[in-house]
């Protein structure tokens, strides 16, 4: 009987020792899992906090590249201003050249007329010449003998 009691206290401590043993070992996956998760953790948030910084620049570079779309859409329609400007002030100088090219042609169209005129009466206005002439003499030969008389 002596050996019944003994073997009674012995398979209680080493169900003791079995159940502190897995509680260990329980006791040390739960710290595992808990370090793990730690590390990952601060894993991801300093990937988060580089993700951030990284969206930061880049937002800085979009609105800094919105400002140039910016300056470029109104130096654009500067530009546009400019060249209607230009063409107006264009057109306006090539009708007023228009305009004084018609003078310039009506006028030589006159001159031609008048020296085609010119041409055709160039014995009348000889005869005229001769005729004005003639009476100048007349009158210098009507002041000569007037004189002597």
């Amino acid at each position: 009987m002596d050996s019944q009691f003994e073997s009674f206290p012995i398979q209680d401590n080493q169900q003791d020792i079995q159940e502190m043993i897995l509680r260990q070992l329980q006791q040390q996956a739960f710290t595992n899992y808990i370090s793990s998760t730690q590390t990952k953790e601060r894993i991801l948030l300093n990937e988060n906090s580089r993700l951030k910084e990284d969206n930061q620049k880049l937002q800085e570079k979009a609105n800094m590249l919105e400002i140039k779309q910016e300056e470029l859409v109104n130096e654009i329609q500067d530009l546009r201003l400019l060249v209607k400007r230009v063409y107006n002030e264009g057109e306006i100088h090539a009708e007023k050249l228009r305009m004084k090219n018609m003078e310039l042609v009506q006028q030589n169209e006159t001159l031609s007329k008048g020296l085609e005129n010119l041409q055709k009466n160039m014995e009348s206005f000889s005869s005229i010449k001769q005729i004005s002439e003639f009476y100048e003499n007349v009158g210098e030969l009507e002041d000569v003998y007037q004189d002597n008389n």
